[in-house]
Parts: structure tokens; sequence; C-alpha cells
């Protein structure tokens, strides 16, 4: 019977694992294709310029170029940093059990996590550094 639940938990993990990197993944390759579909309307303008009436219709090009991308926003540096939390949480409930395989699961499951949450969270912020995106401001 524990083979068989182990088996179950394992594939659950997979599938876990497997989800949240290609939801990751994607979202990455929405932001990549996003930057380069601008960075070549802009070198398509700066070559031919009689394609684009005026200086200040450029902004409304780039807006529509990226208004389907827009269907879906999901935050990547929250998502890491709940990803380090639960595997701080993890990782403190595994070395509180002490001994025994949940413990060491625990233990190492939550330093995974903790490694995956930080590079998602790191990746984040350096493709809002990239996109040049401002602070989103809160309302109040």
């Amino acid at each position: 019977m524990t083979g068989v639940l182990g088996l179950i938990i394992a594939l659950c993990l997979l599938t876990l694992s497997v989800t949240v990197f290609l939801v990751v993944a994607r979202g990455f390759a929405r932001l990549w294709l996003d930057y380069q579909i601008k960075r070549a309307f802009l070198e398509q303008a700066a070559c031919n310029p009689s394609l684009v009436q005026s200086t200040e219709e450029i902004p409304e090009y780039l807006g529509q170029l990226s208004a389907d991308t827009k269907r879906n926003p999901q935050h990547f540096g929250l998502t890491g940093a709940l990803l380090v939390l639960i595997g701080a949480a993890a990782m403190a409930t595994g070395y509180g059990l002490y001994a025994g395989q949940l413990a060491v699961g625990l233990y190492f499951g939550g330093a995974g996590c903790i490694i995956v949450g930080a590079v998602t969270a790191l990746f984040s912020m350096l493709l809002r550094y990239l996109r040049g995106a401002q602070p989103v401001a809160r309302s109040k």
C-alpha cells in the first residue's frame, strides 16, 4: 500500500512541477515575443520612416501590438516570493520533525521550492527592468 501511495504522491508532485514550469515558461516566452515584436517594429520604422505618419503614432502602434498579451496578467515576482515562503515553511516543518522520510522529503522539497521561487522572482525583476516597467501604483 505504501508503494502505491508514494507513486500517487510522486505523480501529483511531478504534474504540479511540470505545470508550474510550463506556466512560468509561457509567461517568459510571451514577454520575450512581445519585446521582439516591438523591437522589429521600431527597426522597420527606423529604416523606413514613411511607414509611420508621425512620431506620436508610434506609442499607439506599440500599444496595439501588445494588447493581446495583457489578457492574463501574472505577477511572477509575487509567485516567486510565495514559493519561497512555502519552501521556508516546508523546510521548517521538515527540520522540526527531525527524522523520518516525511521530514527529509519536506526539508529537501522546501529547499527546492526556495530555489525555484528565488529564480522565478529574480527573473521577474530582471524582465521588469529590461521592459522598463514602472512600479504598479496601488489604489487606495
